[in-house]
């Protein structure tokens, strides 16, 4: 009996939009190999915009050319003409811009040390290339993804009073390679009953394709002034204080009418899941050991105690 195919699960992120900044580079790896790292930070507004890594190796049947042509020296970035022209703004250097688009993966960097446990989520990016406007395909800067999920846990959304906010939370597991797993908040928005639908269809356990929009916001807000800050004497200041807020998540618009249950024909199964969330752990233990031995290794050796000798008569 042949044994069954691994079945492939959609994990697809597609981004299009200026590149605001440019840190592609090629290099020879320890075999003596063309390699292209580096990421591209992609703009789809002036509050937002994404980080894409790219590791490519120059081998055959590889796009290594296509990645050659978006090296710094061939793009215009936004940072880069901001830099040379001060006055100029967002929108004119937008316009300057290179055009590009990329295609990427989700991929999660986790740690723990002790009972403490960390995730970041990052775009492992596979293709990209110059974003060429056309009647069918028109300039439309995005970020959006695509993916199978088994799902881990479905709650309501709280906020910082522990009250219903009204969106939801779908923590999903993504199968990844080498029976690994990732572990990835979604959040469905109140916004055309999705929160609503999810909560009332969705189940522990289920299989589902979602799709969405990667959110990447920096946004600065006017800080209120606060009875508890101290008060100082003389001039002060009357310039507005303000504070960045950032918000990262990964927004639920679409998604299985009808999920697949567990066990069922399609789905991720609960030995999948347990399979990757052990490989998971291992790698997460790895990652905080190694964190942890950077960090002893990159601090400053400790300063002897100086004494105040001022008042001893020598």
């Amino acid at each position: 009996m042949e044994k069954d195919k691994k079945i492939t699960r959609k994990n697809t992120v597609r981004i299009v939009g200026h590149l605001k900044e440019n840190l592609l580079e090629k290099i020879e790896n320890s075999d003596g190999v063309e390699v292209i790292r580096g990421s591209m930070i992609i703009s789809i507004g002036e509050s937002e915009s994404h980080k894409v890594q790219f590791y490519v190796v120059n081998k055959e049947g590889s796009n290594f050319a296509d990645f050659e042509s978006l090296l710094p020296e061939n793009t215009t970035t936004i940072a880069g003409y901001l830099k040379s022209n001060p006055t100029a703004t967002f929108a004119t250097a937008c316009s300057m811009a290179t055009k590009v688009w990329a295609m990427a993966r989700f991929d999660e960097y986790a740690t723990r040390v002790g009972e403490r446990e960390d995730s970041m989520i990052l775009l492992k990016g596979f293709r990209a290339g110059f974003k060429v406007p056309s009647e069918k395909s028109p300039f439309v800067p995005c970020a959006e993804f695509t993916c199978d999920v088994y799902i881990n846990d479905l709650r309501e959304e709280l906020d910082e009073d522990s009250k219903p906010t009204g969106r939801a939370i779908l923590e999903g597991i993504l199968p990844a390679y080498n029976d690994n797993a990732y572990k990835i908040d979604f959040v469905a928005p109140v916004e055309d009953n999705i929160a609503k639908y999810i909560l009332s269809n969705y189940h522990v356990s289920d299989t589902v394709t979602i799709n969405g929009d990667v959110i990447s916001l920096s946004i600065q807000e006017q800080k209120e002034d606060a009875s508890e800050e101290p008060q100082f004497f003389g001039r002060q200041s009357s310039e507005p204080q303000y504070i960045t807020k950032f918000v990262r998540e990964r927004r639920i618009r679409g998604g299985s009418a009808t999920p697949i249950s567990n066990g069922s024909e399609g789905s991720i199964t609960t030995e999948e899941v347990k399979t990757g969330l052990a490989t998971r752990e291992i790698k997460m233990v790895a990652n905080g050991s190694k964190r942890n031995s950077n960090n002893k290794t990159s601090s400053p050796a400790p300063q002897p105690v100086k004494k105040d000798l001022g008042n001893f008569d020598f």
